[in-house]
């Protein structure tokens, strides 16, 4: 008999869940995370209605103290008529983002070159400089304050703040004064380049990825925001093969996201039961890892745990596996495992063919055609916003 047990970053939001299986340090910590993502899953749950938005609001607000990066995901129309307090505290979350270097398709639709078939380094963003245009608009930077972000960056030469900042200028233009457009444009004229990866040749597998990428098959979202458990059910149901003895699949993907087509495969991986190691992990991350790894952060905590056995033995199992995770004491560490599951959770798939499915031809009006900041990205349609919002608050984080 096979039992199966939903995504370790699932039992995260469930205190009594998680305490009973892995014990809590520090409870009262983990209690007020819990507190805030209540406020702001009341605020969705009823349709926005005003008497949950200041808490919406708050909960955000005690965030983006530990996690700066939800300032990316917020929705548009939230930062619009904000209250001060949240503003300042965005203010300060967004500036911290500005410190952070993105793989720049990340954020767009997904094309990035393999290692082994590309030269060069993925190009890089600042992925917080393109919500430029929007905190002009709606108060939280005047235009003298993008002057001097400008000019601080041009004293340093710092090309991937300029480069990001002028990608907005077809929409940042149409936000300040014709002096500011004109001095803006002048000094951004004096931005160095920088070699792009080149493609040497295209993989089977991006072959793959590009045919499934042109299909137009509009599909309904299951549960995207989680909870995950919700699609168990056809989880279990694309299990064809049983584990081998000594071995657990973890079973995870766009399927158990509830964003899959009728064509999608379910992704599973192989642990083996005596070391907690993935079975040829390399070919995850095309190298050597192990148990602990930043890398497969996102395969050890987000994804269903399918063994032959009952379900508090797979608990026990996964327990001496995350403890890896969890007990991580090096910042820089911690931060990498974070940014996995934010990777996992909130672009790969969800922003690249999630969205764009169940919504093929309404994406983003303002921006669609706006090359120079990804415009044909799901990154700045509210709907996807919203869900990337849910998704970071509940599980893009390690207690």
């Amino acid at each position: 008999m096979l039992s199966f047990i939903p995504p370790f970053t699932e039992l995260i939001t469930n205190l009594d869940d998680y305490c009973r299986y892995y014990p809590c340090t520090n409870n009262s910590e983990h209690l007020l995370r819990l507190v805030d993502i209540e406020r702001i899953e009341m605020y969705y749950d009823n349709d926005k209605a005003s008497i949950y938005r200041d808490m919406f609001y708050q909960g955000c607000e005690d965030i983006f103290e530990k996690q700066p990066r939800l300032a990316l995901y917020i929705p548009f129309e939230e930062l619009r008529d904000a209250p001060d307090s949240f503003r300042k505290e965005y203010l300060r979350a967004w500036r911290e983002c500005c410190r952070y270097l993105d793989v720049r398709e990340s954020f767009n639709l997904g094309d990035i070159y393999e290692q082994s078939a590309s030269e060069g380094e993925p190009e890089r963003v600042v992925k917080a400089y393109h919500l430029l245009p929007w905190l002009i608009r709606w108060g939280y930077l005047s235009e003298q304050d993008l002057v001097e972000l400008v000019d601080e960056h041009v004293i340093t030469n710092n090309y991937y703040a300029l480069s990001s900042i002028k990608d907005t200028m077809p929409i940042t233009r149409f936000c300040v004064s014709r002096a500011c457009c004109d001095w803006l444009t002048k000094n951004l004229l004096r931005i160095s380049t920088v070699d792009k990866p080149t493609l040497k040749y295209a993989t089977p597998k991006r072959q793959e990825w590009l045919r499934q990428s042109r299909k137009k098959k509009i599909i309904e979202l299951q549960h995207p925001a989680g909870p995950f458990s919700a699609n168990m059910q056809i989880i279990k149901n694309a299990v064809r093969s049983e584990p081998n003895d000594g071995e657990i699949f973890l079973i995870g993907g766009s399927t158990l996201k509830g964003y899959s087509t009728d064509e999608s495969d379910t992704d599973i991986y192989h642990l083996d039961m005596s070391t907690n190691e993935i079975i040829e992990a390399s070919q995850i991350t095309g190298r050597k890892v192990s148990l602990g790894d930043p890398a497969l952060a996102h395969v050890y905590l987000n994804t269903v745990w399918c063994g032959k056995c009952d379900s508090k033995k797979l608990h026990e199992i996964r327990k001496k596996a995350v403890r890896s995770y969890l007990n991580q004491k090096d910042w820089e560490s911690r931060r990498r495992i974070i940014e996995r599951l934010e990777y996992d959770l909130l672009q790969f798939r969800l922003m690249h063919k999630g969205i764009r499915y169940a919504y093929p031809d309404d994406l983003s009006e303002e921006t669609r055609l706006d090359c120079s900041i990804d415009g044909a990205s799901a990154f700045y349609d509210d709907r996807y916003r919203q869900i990337a919002t849910l998704l970071f608050v509940r599980y893009v984080w390690l207690p």
